[in-house]
């Protein structure tokens, strides 16, 4: 019978928490008196993904083999899903494998345990289900007020500042290039060809040129959809338009 240990941390920033989960994890194993199979760490990854789905998640399920020991330093490092919990757990009761939440203390192989665990995940799928409400009512508000949340740009505009202080600003090098696509378009010429021209000249999209001189083209040059999207906002005098039905004035 062999331990495994899986930790996870849902930022590219969080490398101080995967670390810590790591050690705290390879102390326990140490202790166990159980073989160490392996340490699987996902990195950037929501805990709204299926433990299966995910890289390092997958690579646990694939290495379990019957009788193992899994341990987790605490429940929504493993499950933000009371679903993905139950199914996870019910094909590895019938494996009889062993879970242990290292926070808690439990072993969910047990009636009690198992009854514990699921009101913990029960309480971490509430608290994700509760961040995303306010995180969409935070958006929201920015929407309405016009300025920047998350990666949206308005097509014409640039992001300046930071914090409560951070806006959208006129971008005029776009603006120009957006007219001259206008012209380009009364002139007869299809989107495609646009498109290839504006490629052929090395007209690089806001923010991108260092990706394109690193040689990585995907998202650094203006498509054919994204020419026609230029040409509705020059038309339309720049608005900026969030995503919904209502769209913001240009300020």
């Amino acid at each position: 019978m062999k331990i495994h240990l899986y930790g996870r941390v849902s930022t590219d920033q969080q490398e101080l928490s995967a670390t810590v989960q790591e050690q705290r994890l390879r102390a326990f194993a140490s202790t166990s008196g159980l073989e160490l199979a392996g340490v699987y760490v996902d990195e950037d990854v929501s805990g709204a993904k299926p433990l299966k789905q995910r890289p390092a998640g997958k690579r646990l399920w694939d290495a379990i083999a019957p009788g193992d020991t899994v341990a987790f330093t605490k429940v929504d490092r493993a499950f933000r899903s009371l679903m993905d919990a139950a199914n996870t757990l019910d094909v590895w009761k019938k494996l009889g494998v062993h879970v242990i939440i290292l926070d808690v203390g439990i072993d969910v192989t047990s009636a009690a345990g198992e009854l514990f665990f699921n009101q913990l995940v029960s309480f971490a799928q509430f608290e994700r289900a509760l961040l995303g409400q306010r995180l969409r009512e935070t958006i929201g508000h920015l929407r309405r007020e016009g300025r920047p949340y998350s990666n949206y740009r308005p097509y014409g505009w640039q992001r300046v500042g930071s914090g409560k202080h951070k806006r959208f600003a006129p971008l005029v090098a776009e603006r120009e290039l957006g007219q001259r696509v206008v012209g380009m378009r009364e002139k007869g010429l299809s989107w495609a060809a646009i498109a290839t021209a504006l490629y052929d000249e090395g007209i690089i999209k806001p923010g991108k040129a260092k990706a394109a001189r690193a040689g990585r083209h995907r998202g650094a040059y203006y498509l054919e959809t994204e020419v026609r999207r230029l040409h509705r906002a020059a038309q339309a005098d720049w608005p900026i338009e969030p995503r919904s039905t209502t769209p913001v004035p240009a300020r």
